[in-house]
C-alpha cells in the first residue's frame, strides 16, 4: 500500500491502520473459537455476528481516526530551474522559479514543495531531464515544474514545463520573454498557470501577495542576491538585501531574506538584528509562515525554547506543508510537544519525512535518536531508506558506518 495513504488512514492513532486490521484479524478468530466451542448458533448466524463485529470494531476506528485530525495526503512538488553550463542561472531563473514556489505553497490545496535548502541532492542534481527523471521518483515527488531558458530566435525567453510524475510527458506551459518588462505581473501570470495544471484553480491564500507595483530592478537585485547566497558570497548579498530594505521600505521580502542570511552567515550572527529584522517583516506581511520558521530557527539556535515554540506553532496556524516546521518542533522538549496533534519528538521526525523524503537533517536527527536508544538496527535502515535517495550523501553515509562499527561489522 502507498505509504501516503497508510499514513492519512492512520491519521494520529498509535498504530494506524495497522491496528484496526489486527482488531479485525483478532475478533474473527477470538469470535471463530468461541463458536466452534459451543456450535450455539448455526454457521449463517456465526457470520452474520462477525460482519455486525467488524463494522462496530471499523465504526469505532472511523470516529477516533476523524477526531485525530489525520494530517492531508502531501502533493509532493519538485519546482527546479536550469542552471546547466550553456545557461548560467541568471536573476530572472531564480525569481521565476522562487514565484512559482510561492504560489503553489500559498495554495489551498496540499503542496509540498521539495526545498534545496533542506535537499541537498536538490542543489547537485544539474538539469538533465532523465536525471530529473529518477530524483523526482526517488523524492516519491507527484509534479516536477522546471524552468528552462530559450533563446530560439522569437520565441527567446524562459519556458515552464510541467510533468506529472505517472504521466509522463512534459508540457510547456508559457514562456517569459527576457527582456526589461513587467516580471512579476508576467510571473505570477505564469505561476497561476502552473497552479490550475496541477489542479489549483482557486485564487492563493494572502501570503502570496506580489507587490505588482515594483520596478523589474527591484526583482532583479532581491533575485542576484539570492544567488549570491547559494554560492556563499555572504557578504554581497547581504549588502544587497540591506540596499533593498532601504530603497523599498513597504516590501517584507528583504528584510526576510536579509534575516535568512544573517542566520547562515554566523560572522554577522546578531541576534538582536535578525529578530528585529524578521519582526518587521512580519509587520508588513503577518500571513507569511517563512518569517515565523525563521524566527523559530532564530530562537532555537539561542536556547529559547518558549520563544521558539510560540513562534513554530504561528507557522503550524499558517501551514501544515511545511517540514521544516516539524523538524524544528522536533528540538523542543517532550513536555511542550503535548498539546501537538503530531505525537513526539520522533512523530515529528516521521512527519517532516513524510512531507520530504529527502529531507537530510530530519533523517540524520531520527537516526541519531535511534543511535542514543541503541537501536542501532532502526537507526541503519532510516540511513539506508535516505541513500537510496541520495547515495552520495557523505554526512548519512558516515553515520551508517559509525552504527554498523559499533554493531560490530568492521569490513
Amino acid at each position: 500500500m502507498n505509504g501516503d495513504l497508510i499514513a492519512y488512514l492512520s491519521g494520529n492513532i498509535p498504530g494506524g491502520i495497522y491496528l484496526l486490521l489486527v482488531g479485525i484479524v483478532a475478533f474473527a478468530v477470538i469470535w471463530w473459537l468461541v463458536w466452534h466451542g459451543t456450535k450455539f448458533w448455526n454457521v449463517s448466524r456465526f457470520f452474520m455476528a462477525l460482519m455486525l463485529g467488524w463494522v462496530i470494531i471499523t465504526g469505532v476506528y472511523v470516529i477516533a481516526w476523524r477526531r485525530s485530525q489525520p494530517p492531508p495526503l502531501p502533493i509532493r512538488v519538485v519546482v527546479s530551474a536550469d542552471d546547466s553550463g550553456d545557461h548560467p542561472k541568471n536573476w530572472r531563473l531564480t525569481g521565476l522559479e522562487d514565484i512559482i514556489g510561492r504560489r503553489l505553497d500559498a495554495s489551498a490545496k496540499h503542496f509540498v514543495l521539495q526545498r534545496s535548502t533542506i535537499i541537498p541532492l536538490l542543489n547537485r542534481s544539474g538539469f538533465d531531464e532523465a536525471r530529473m527523471d529518477s530524483l523526482a521518483f526517488r523524492l516519491r515527488a507527484h509534479w516536477l515544474v522546471t524552468v528552462l531558458t530559450r533563446d530560439d530566435g522569437p520565441g527567446a525567453g524562459m519556458s515552464v514545463k510541467v510533468k506529472k510524475r505517472d504521466h509522463g510527458g512534459f508540457k510547456l506551459i508559457a514562456v517569459l520573454p527576457v527582456n526589461e518588462g513587467r516580471f512579476c505581473a508576467e510571473g505570477a501570470k505564469i505561476s497561476g498557470e502552473v497552479a490550475r495544471l496541477l489542479g489549483d484553480d482557486a485564487a492563493p491564500k494572502a501570503r502570496f501577495g506580489l507587490p505588482m507595483n515594483l520596478p523589474d530592478r527591484a526583482f532583479a537585485d532581491l533575485y542576484t542576491a539570492m544567488e549570491l547566497r547559494r554560492i556563499q558570497a555572504y557578504d554581497s548579498a547581504i549588502t544587497v538585501f540591506s540596499g533593498l530594505t532601504q530603497s523599498y521600505p513597504g516590501w517584507h521580502r528583504p528584510y526576510q531574506e536579509l534575516a535568512a542570511t544573517h542566520l547562515v552567515h554566523f560572522g554577522s550572527y546578531r541576534k538582536e538584528t535578525i529578530h528585529s529584522l524578521l519582526i518587521t517583516a512580519l509587520e508588513l506581511d503577518p500571513s507569511d509562515p517563512e518569517s515565523y520558521i525563521l524566527m523559530g530557527r532564530l530562537f532555537l539556535r539561542f536556547c529559547d525554547w518558549v520563544e521558539a515554540e510560540a513562534a513554530l506553532k504561528l507557522a503550524l496556524n499558517q501551514t501544515v506543508d511545511d517540514p521544516r516546521i516539524f523538524y524544528y518542533l522536533s528540538k523542543l522538549g517532550r513536555e511542550r510537544l503535548k498539546d501537538l496533534p503530531y505525537g513526539g519528538r520522533n512523530e515529528l521526525k516521521y512527519r517532516a519525512l513524510e512531507l520530504a523524503p529527502g529531507y537530510e537533517d530530519a533523517r540524520l536527527s531520527l537516526a541519531e535518536s535511534y543511535r542514543d536508544l541503541l537501536d542501532r538496527y532502526n537507526s541503519v535502515a532510516v540511513l539506508e531508506e535516505g541513500l537510496a535517495i541520495d547515495p552520495e550523501s557523505v554526512p548519512l553515509l558516515l553515520s551508517k558506518a559509525a552504527n554498523l562499527v559499533e554493531m560490530g561489522y568492521n569490513d
